[in-house]
């Protein structure tokens, strides 16, 4: 597709309000403006319309919910600091270089140390937290760590059954055969006729094993 054929289709995805302010100017763009230009400058334009200081409440109050994977809530609160207009995380304010890591009071390690403490504080289980408190020297990229695998310990360990509801469920099992009542038997346990294994002929009447007329069932 040309440049002037994108450009179209992403005007045509805009509201009335975005394509007047396009037309008159008030969302400034270079008449070769092509889609990336145009969609960074309607960001600008919208950020601008913006209080950062909401973001920035937003990004503080950030906190995992209950069943929210860790993930999820550390996706979310890069994305939120994203938007809090910090000064750029890849320059440092020291030497002005790009990606300074020489520098102690580079923009990356400060950003990156916002960003750890905002896991630390609201990281939803208490447990976690107290390990994460506990390691000297942490970094963004331990906590991250130390996070996911504590998650994946917990779901692991969750589906594992623990020895003492192992022994609960056999003495139950245990004490539900106790005190079921004896079964009748059954036909086919009975013995039959000239098996009674004694060597001697079984009851003509019965087919159990010899005995006398009175205790014989079958009279």
């Amino acid at each position: 597709q040309t440049r002037e054929t994108r450009v179209s289709v992403l005007r045509q995805a805009f509201d009335e309000d975005l394509r007047r302010f396009l037309r008159e100017g008030i969302i400034s763009t270079r008449h070769s403006a092509d889609v990336a230009d145009i969609i960074a400058a309607v960001q600008k334009y919208l950020r601008g319309q913006r209080n950062p200081l909401l973001d920035r409440i937003q990004f503080y109050n950030r906190r995992q919910g209950p069943g929210e994977p860790f993930d999820n809530f550390y996706t979310a609160l890069r994305e939120s600091f994203k938007q809090c207009d910090f000064p750029d995380m890849s320059v440092c304010s020291t030497c002005t270089a790009r990606m300074c890591s020489a520098c102690p009071q580079s923009l990356l390690k400060v950003n990156n140390d916002m960003l750890r403490d905002r896991v630390v504080i609201g990281v939803l289980d208490d447990e976690t937290r107290h390990k994460l408190l506990a390691v000297t020297d942490l970094t963004l990229e331990a906590a991250v760590k130390l996070c996911r695998a504590e998650e994946a310990a917990t779901q692991t360990g969750s589906s594992i059954p623990s020895p003492g509801a192992v022994q609960a469920a056999r003495r139950s099992t245990y004490q539900r055969a106790k005190s079921s009542p004896p079964r009748p038997p059954t036909k086919s346990s009975l013995p039959k006729p000239g098996s009674a294994g004694t060597g001697h002929p079984a009851c003509p009447n019965c087919g159990r094993s010899p005995h006398t007329k009175s205790p014989c069932p079958a009279i």
